[in-house]
């Protein structure tokens, strides 16, 4: 029934204009069917402008009486934003009717102006009937089923890319970020050198490798990590770090490649007796550092290690 009354509506205004332009180009002289045309758009200028007053007056009232919010950012945003791009439009179209036709007119018309002034003027008065079919339909219901639809699947394949977007590292940087562990003290030295290079390499390959990102369901997600050989069943790398340092560490590396979960960093690094972290208490210990004032202190040791090596950049 709605949209028979709008359909309905519609077709009143595009009878009224087709009757304009037919019945003055006919019997009107060029002063009157100019000064008609104006009319019409000062009518629907004001008509607009109501349209929209009586729509803030819905989000006004509601929110003030019922104290919910009605304004759906996601629907009415982009309706403000093409009322306001169409009702300028129109009201830059008033402007240039009333100063380039009415006032000429009201002066003095030569043969030549006529057919001009006329033609410009049906053309003027039609496009701002559009225009203004187009401010109504920006606050139709049809509005939320035909733009929302088209603009959210654009908006949602660039969200979607940008999450499942992967950073990796690259074996060269790994490398270097093992030999800063070591020159800093952090890394517990295997006595065989034999073993220090199969550590290296497996930490390598964990870190440069091309997994998925890992979800939220942290358990299970282990498990089948574990499985596959992204996450080691013993921890690869032994470390002595303090729970606040190894907070830093982990917060550090995961700029560097956002493929591993905390929990999952907790169990390729482990500590000086080769088990893994408990990584909740490690965050909690780094809060309490930030506390104490001494998270400064060990964020300064940490970030020597993500230095970079300037002769190989170059």
């Amino acid at each position: 029934m709605k949209n028979l009354k709008a359909n309905l509506h519609l077709w009143g205004l595009g009878v009224l204009t087709l009757g304009y332009l037919i019945y003055g180009l006919l019997f009107l002289d060029v002063k009157s069917y100019v000064s008609i045309g104006n009319k019409i758009l000062l009518t629907l200028l004001i008509a607009a402008f109501v349209l929209f007053l009586g729509k803030c007056y819905v989000w006004y009232s509601a929110f003030m009486l019922v104290g919910k919010k009605p304004f759906n950012k996601k629907v009415d945003r982009p309706r403000v934003f093409f009322f306001t791009l169409f009702y300028g439009v129109l009201l830059l179209l008033s402007f240039v009717f009333y100063q380039y036709l009415i006032i000429p007119l009201e002066n003095s018309v030569t043969k030549s102006q006529i057919v001009g002034d006329l033609t410009t003027s049906s053309v003027m008065v039609v496009v701002s009937v559009v225009i203004f079919v187009l401010l109504i339909f920006t606050f139709s219901k049809k509005f939320e089923k035909v733009y929302l639809p088209k603009f959210k699947e654009p908006t949602q394949t660039i969200k979607q890319v940008i999450k499942s977007s992967k950073k990796r590292m690259k074996k060269e940087r790994v490398e270097e970020i093992f030999e800063n562990l070591k020159e800093q003290g952090f890394l517990v030295l295997e006595a065989d050198e034999a073993k220090e290079n199969k550590q290296k390499s497996e930490l390598v390959r964990l870190l440069t490798s091309s997994r998925s990102k890992s979800k939220d369901n942290w358990i299970s997600e282990v498990q089948n990590r574990r499985i596959a050989g992204d996450i080691p069943r013993v921890p690869v790398i032994k470390v002595e770090m303090k729970n606040a340092e190894l907070k830093i560490f982990f917060d550090n590396l995961r700029k560097e490649t956002n493929l591993f979960h905390y929990y999952e960093l907790a169990e390729i690094f482990g500590n000086k007796n080769g088990k893994s972290f408990n990584y909740n208490s490690v965050g909690t210990t780094a809060e309490e550092a930030k506390a104490s004032g001494t998270y400064d202190v060990y964020e300064k040791r940490i970030l020597e290690v993500f230095k970079r090596d300037t002769k190989q950049s170059q």
